[in-house]
């Protein structure tokens, strides 16, 4: 009974696989064609079913570009750097949008005191860093398993540390990024106010354009706590902004 289950798991498994392929290779279609709202829609119900995947960020970033539709397009090729963040089309096309929004703001914020280890970011992506770390773990340890068995090989044992090492910067990494994450979207609207609070009540601090890039800090009551790349920070209606990588949006 118990190896019945696990086969039709895995049959369910390879099912859903195939599905998934079959709707992005229709997607995909549609935006080789040049249909780019068709594509939209498609890549649009593909995330909305849970599937994140860079790739389908990046088309569907360039598909809103293709629209004119500068804000979407911001906020789908930040998340498409999220999971792909040495693709060099992604970095083309991201600085591409970014050179040509009203507000002069940069998709990458100042480094902080606790960025020392964000480097990485340049590079791996969290889910990248989470597997290395795996494998050093298991490696390091095999290494020093076989070293107490031949000590003459003193090298297993310097080698079993350094990935052990390397498990420590990556564990410390990985807490960085938990405790200070950077969800990033962008405005969506034509443009919009940016309050002192939570309320459209509280003064207006300035205006922001459609494609303007941020990072979430807050939300609350409809409203995002957003800071920006030259610094400022204030609240912004929820509606007026899109981010595919903030857990609620």
């Amino acid at each position: 009974m118990l190896k019945l289950f696990f086969l039709l798991s895995a049959i369910n498994g390879l099912a859903q696989a195939s599905d998934l392929s079959e709707r992005i290779a229709v997607a995909n279609q549609a935006f080789d064609a040049g249909n780019y709202r068709q594509a939209v829609t498609h890549y649009q119900e593909i995330i909305a079913d849970g599937h994140r995947n860079g790739h389908i960020y990046y088309n569907l970033g360039v598909s809103y570009h293709r629209l004119q539709e500068v804000g979407e397009s911001m906020a789908s090729l930040l998340a498409a750097r999220h999971y792909l963040p040495r693709d060099p089309d992604v970095a083309f096309n991201l600085k591409f949008v970014e050179d040509r929004i009203s507000d002069k703001l940069s998709t990458v914020m100042p480094r902080k005191f606790y960025d020392v280890l964000d480097f990485i970011s340049d590079y791996l992506s969290e889910r990248e860093v989470s597997f290395g770390t795996l494998a050093f773990i298991g490696l390091g340890l095999l290494l020093l398993t076989l070293y107490l068995f031949h000590r003459q090989l003193l090298f297993l044992m310097k080698l079993g540390v350094l990935l052990l090492a390397l498990v420590v910067l990556s564990l410390i990494y990985l807490q960085v990024k938990a405790r200070f994450p950077e969800y990033w979207g962008a405005i969506v609207a034509p443009s919009t106010k940016v309050y002192s609070g939570p309320q459209d009540s509280n003064t207006t601090l300035f205006i922001l354009r459609e494609g303007a890039p941020f990072v979430i800090e807050q939300e609350t009551n409809g409203f995002l706590k957003i800071r920006l790349s030259d610094g400022k920070k204030g609240w912004i209606a929820a509606n007026s902004g899109r981010s595919f990588l903030y857990p609620s949006l």
